[in-house]
């Protein structure tokens, strides 16, 4: 089984050479980067999304949140203020 399984991965791995190499002819490498992106992304947010549920924690990352990093902002002389 686990020869299988290896077999597999060294297919789909040069696949994936095959296949870039026919979507480079068509468009540009950031065109492809940008295509490729969401379909990487979206199934990675997904399973975190249900981790988190499942979890119980919070769904919003604290660094997502104003004011939640509490660094005071300069005024206009390039001082920090007091916190």
């Amino acid at each position: 089984m686990r020869r299988l399984a290896a077999l597999a991965a060294v297919v789909f791995w040069g696949l994936s050479f095959v296949a870039s190499k026919a979507a480079l002819r068509e468009l540009t490498p950031t065109t492809l980067v940008f295509a490729r992106w969401p379909g990487r992304a979206g199934p990675i947010a997904l399973l975190a999304a249900r981790r988190i549920a499942a979890s119980g924690a919070c769904a919003v990352p604290m660094l997502l949140l104003p004011g939640s990093t509490r660094v005071p902002a300069p005024d206009a002389a390039g001082a920090r203020l007091a916190p």
